[in-house]
């Protein structure tokens, strides 16, 4: 469908966070979206290249296009490979599979906006209760952390897909171990605690620590005295 200059087309925020935008002239803030239905700005076709000029908004996914126009408009943005640029619900995908390919993708995306929006939608999936398991946990906070601190090329190290589940075996493994440890210091010093207690009452009572009671502390009975004899008398 041809692009006619004069008209306008909605630029769609599919977020779930606020997208500040400017032109040369104005600035425009699109509020997140609502249960999955994303809000709308009507703008011309200048003002969309105005905004490609000077933020990454479009390339990375952030604002997209209607449907139906979405093809020629990327066309005059001369934005390559847009088929590639993933919605919400792809991205949503993505982090619920969990495959080595899927994970590589997203340690290597180096536009910050770009990966705050995966971030975003792995925090609401976690604070919906999903169960990630804790490689993607560190996957995304190491990612993340990496970004904030300007740190384009990733360290992170990847394992295939088939090791996942070994892994998930290893971490469990690594947890109970950790915690049979705590519980072991834990009963040791319950141990100790105990031996003192018998010891501080034992003292308290007179007693020696095996609660035998020492010769010393026997009680005598008193000697009678012996009567006199009658030629004594």
């Amino acid at each position: 469908m041809a692009i006619e200059n004069k008209r306008t087309y909605l630029v769609l925020n599919f977020c779930s966070n606020l997208v500040s935008v400017a032109t040369r002239y104005d600035s425009f803030v699109l509020e997140p979206c609502q249960n999955g239905e994303p809000t709308s700005i009507p703008l011309s076709i200048e003002e969309i290249q105005q905004i490609n000029n000077t933020s990454d908004v479009f390339k990375t996914g952030a604002l997209r296009f209607e449907a139906e126009y979405e093809s020629e408009i990327y066309d005059i943005l001369r934005i390559r490979d847009w088929e590639k640029i993933l919605s919400n619900e792809d991205l949503e995908k993505i982090l619920r599979r969990n495959n080595k390919e899927d994970m590589e993708m997203i340690v290597s995306i180096k536009e910050p906006r770009y990966f705050n929006r995966v971030y975003g939608i792995y925090i609401g999936l976690k604070n919906s209760g999903y169960p990630f398991n804790r490689n993607v946990e560190y996957i995304m906070s190491t990612r993340y952390r990496e970004l904030s601190e300007n740190k384009i090329t990733t360290k992170i190290s990847l394992k295939g897909s088939e090791n996942n589940d070994e892994q998930n075996i290893k971490n469990l493994k690594e947890k109970y171990d950790e915690t049979r440890k705590q519980n072991e210091d834990m009963s040791e010093e319950l141990n100790q605690m105990k031996k003192v207690l018998e010891q501080v009452v034992s003292q308290i009572d007179g007693n020696p620590a095996d609660g035998e009671k020492k010769a010393s502390d026997k009680v005598t009975p008193p000697k009678k005295a012996p009567k006199p004899k009658p030629d004594e008398a």
